[in-house]
């Protein structure tokens, strides 16, 4: 049973299921049949015979955010993260609820791009008190703040930056407690084009040949001269959210994990933090697409900072990366929707729906080609419907600074040159039939081209 992150009570009653595990710890390897990586630096395991004893560890354990009970083995596993516990695992304990310290959220910090004119950029934060009044002063000017208490209990400060023209003046933001008595920073923000990138492993494999989380491939094609290059684009600003997959909605995005052969970097940085570590850990496409823009706009003397948000999980289908609104217009209203589905929109786009972005690009769809859309009525309604509910989502979630039909390019299967990934299973005839070539006409819903009347303001390419 999967956990509710929004949950304040300290131990749950589970429905015990059976393990999938057989052996025990001591003969478990790295990676068993649980799924459970168990040298993750995230994961730490006891051995105990009571369940109550795995609850009464978490509680005691500073970092231990959620416990996991196999009670066949036994097996006690304490995690620090948040994502949902592997099948066969029972949760008996989840730490209670605190509200947040005074602090911004942590989508927002120093070295950032924000959304340029006409476009105004939003930023919010947390304290700990609904009677706390919270100012903002953006280079001098004072701000007005909004409060509002949140369901679970978390108390947000929220506030509209002046629309502010793209450039390469620093900026800097201070918000300032005045029950906490406390006053925070964020320095070096720059404004001009942030865009969302987001995917499967084809958006996520990065610079280095990792997927975020160690290395699976070869590092990109001329590799030296492309990890040198970085060091040319400081005003390029990179931003990676955590993977995290759960059943609802989050406030802010959780921290990445590593990189690969590099630890994470939490926060917004430059590709190169200084002449020895750069983000090799970070997209690989998001980062040729900024870079492209980049010098395009160069070209035109319309230079400008560009900010990338990279949100990405490999292996994964559209269906997780869709809200329940947009699952439900591509279902038969009778059915409900899966649970497993909509956990990446929970945990890794509902947390930056509030940041003013001006588009997205998208790299997705062999988890979906074997079976293109599944219970659903297909890919050709669920990736539509996915990309006009985030736009509806995003335009709400920025007070409509967001354009509400921002631009959309995605990335078309191809065949890589091989035959048997083109046409594998075979193509029957019907458009719509699973493998490359009807997942890729399902990319257009049904129209072969875009953009078209179902998708509007979206560009499509092939790599």
């Amino acid at each position: 049973e999967y956990y509710n992150m929004a949950s304040s009570v300290a131990v749950i009653c589970c429905v015990l299921l059976l393990p999938v595990v057989s052996a025990g710890y001591g003969n478990c390897p790295p990676y068993n049949h649980t799924g459970i990586n168990y040298l993750d630096p995230n994961i730490t395991v006891i051995s105990t015979n009571i369940s109550s004893d795995c609850c009464d560890a978490c509680t005691q354990n500073p970092s231990c955010f959620i416990a996991m009970w196999h009670p066949f083995i036994p097996l006690c596993v304490l995690k620090s993260s948040g994502d949902k516990p592997v099948p066969g695992n029972r949760v008996v304990a989840i730490k209670p609820y605190h509200a947040p310290p005074f602090r911004f959220s942590g989508m927002y910090t120093s070295n950032m791009v924000l959304q340029s004119a006409p476009r105004q950029a939003k930023v919010w934060g947390f304290t700990t008190a609904a009677d706390d009044t919270v100012s903002l002063t953006f280079d001098g000017n004072d701000l007005k703040t909004t409060i509002a208490t949140l369901n679970n209990g978390a108390v947000v400060w929220s506030a509209m930056l002046p629309a502010t023209e793209a450039s390469f003046t620093s900026h800097t933001l201070t918000a300032r407690s005045s029950k906490q008595g406390a006053s925070l920073t964020l320095e070096n923000i720059l404004f001009g084009s942030v865009f969302v990138a987001s995917g499967q492993s084809n958006m996520a494999y990065a610079l280095n040949g990792s997927n975020g989380e160690g290395i699976v491939h070869p590092p990109v094609n001329n590799s030296v001269e492309e990890f040198q290059s970085l060091h040319d684009y400081p005003n390029i600003r990179l931003f990676r959210v955590g993977r995290v997959d759960v059943d609802t909605p989050q406030l802010e995005p959780a921290p990445p994990s590593g990189g690969g052969d590099i630890g994470p970097v939490v926060g917004w940085s430059s590709p190169c933090l200084n002449a020895s570590f750069c983000r090799l850990d970070f997209s690989n496409v998001a980062w040729f697409f900024a870079r492209d823009v980049y010098n395009y706009l160069k070209s035109q003397g319309q230079e400008r900072p560009i900010g990338m948000i990279g949100t990405y999980v490999g292996g994964t289908a559209d269906e997780l990366w869709s809200s329940s609104d947009a699952l439900q217009k591509c279902l038969d209203p009778s059915q409900p929707i899966p649970k497993v589905d909509s956990g990446l929109w929970n945990g890794m786009i509902v947390p930056i729906l509030n940041t003013t972005i001006e588009g997205a690009i998208w790299y997705q769809g062999e988890a979906d080609s074997h079976h293109p859309g599944g219970m659903y009525d297909g890919y050709n309604c669920t990736f539509p419907a996915m990309i006009s509910d985030w736009r509806q989502k995003w335009f709400e979630g920025t007070d409509g600074q967001t354009d509400l039909h921002f631009p959309f390019g995605f990335v078309m299967l191809n065949s890589v040159s091989n035959s048997s990934v083109y046409n594998n299973p075979p193509d029957t005839g019907d458009d719509y039939s699973a493998g490359f070539a009807g997942l890729r006409w399902s990319q257009t819903a049904g129209y072969g081209y875009v953009p078209n009347p179902k998708m509007e303001s979206i560009h499509g390419s092939v790599l």
